[in-house]
């Protein structure tokens, strides 16, 4: 693709595009390489001195893939999750990744609370704290699910509910502390009224219960949304070249990050698309 140059592919390109059942970052790849074959070799052409229009229909009817060329396309560049998938069966294959979200959300838990353990946390924690817990370790293994049918079984649409959730449920870890922390500072207020001799010990004890909840409840939400940023950003950069190649936005318009980042999509090379 040249800046400035009409584009007299892009109808073979769409109709490639949507025949293809490939990840949406190959797919880009896929489609840079057959418009870059397409313009050199008509351009070749055209400097033989073939009219325009007959150059354009030569290049296409040597270069554009047939429905037999797209279904090779697929089945070599399939990604290596799809390959095994097809190898063991998919009964089989849905089983085990059933089997290891559950584990991923166990793991979770398990990360989130050993450390809390070890500083004595967790002998008599706010109630909050469990609650915390129990929808971070959702959170975990919502990440986790999001980024294997991103970047290793590889779908052909980005997961974009997958973004979603991320950023509700990092959002309803936050709530919960925060809402956890006012709850048990309403609670201590109606107790200090009642008994105001054990300010000291409860107010300590709420300091320090609370403080954890707070913290856990923050660094969780953080967590969540740093995966949720990176994972749009990277799916910004991706779409905002899929879109290009497409034709339906020019480099002009692209987002800022889009345009900013969009060298990490790798840039079409010459030679024919195998």
């Amino acid at each position: 693709m040249r800046p400035g140059v009409a584009r007299g592919f892009l109808a073979t390109l769409r109709d490639v595009e949507r025949a293809l059942a490939l990840p949406l970052p190959r797919r880009v790849r896929i489609l840079r390489e057959l418009e870059f074959d397409l313009e050199e070799f008509r351009n070749r052409l055209v400097a033989d001195g073939l009219p325009l229009e007959e150059a354009n229909a030569r290049a296409l009817e040597a270069l554009a893939p047939d429905r037999h060329a797209l279904e090779e396309l697929d089945r070599v560049h399939a990604p290596m999750y799809t390959r095994f998938a097809r190898r063991f069966g998919g009964h089989r294959v849905r089983v085990a990744e059933r089997t290891a979200l559950v584990v991923a959300t166990l793991a979770v838990l398990l990360l989130e609370a050993a450390p809390l353990a070890r500083a004595d946390l967790l002998r008599a924690p706010s109630p909050f704290l469990w609650a915390v817990l129990g929808v971070g370790a959702v959170l975990g293994a919502t990440i986790v699910a999001t980024a294997f049918r991103m970047w290793i079984k590889w779908n052909r649409e980005p997961p974009v509910a997958g973004f979603a959730a991320v950023l509700a449920l990092s959002g309803l870890v936050l709530a919960t502390g925060l809402g956890g922390t006012l709850v048990d500072l309403y609670r201590l207020a109606s107790v200090l009224e009642r008994t105001p001799e054990l300010a000291d010990t409860l107010a300590l004890r709420w300091l320090v219960r609370d403080s954890a909840l707070l913290a856990v409840s923050m660094l969780i939400a953080l967590a969540g949304g740093l995966a949720w940023f990176v994972s749009t950003r990277w799916l910004a950069v991706v779409s905002g070249a899929h879109r290009e190649v497409l034709g339906f936005v020019g480099a002009r318009n692209r987002h800022p990050a889009v345009r900013s980042a969009h060298s990490d999509v790798p840039a079409p090379t010459k030679g024919e698309i195998t």
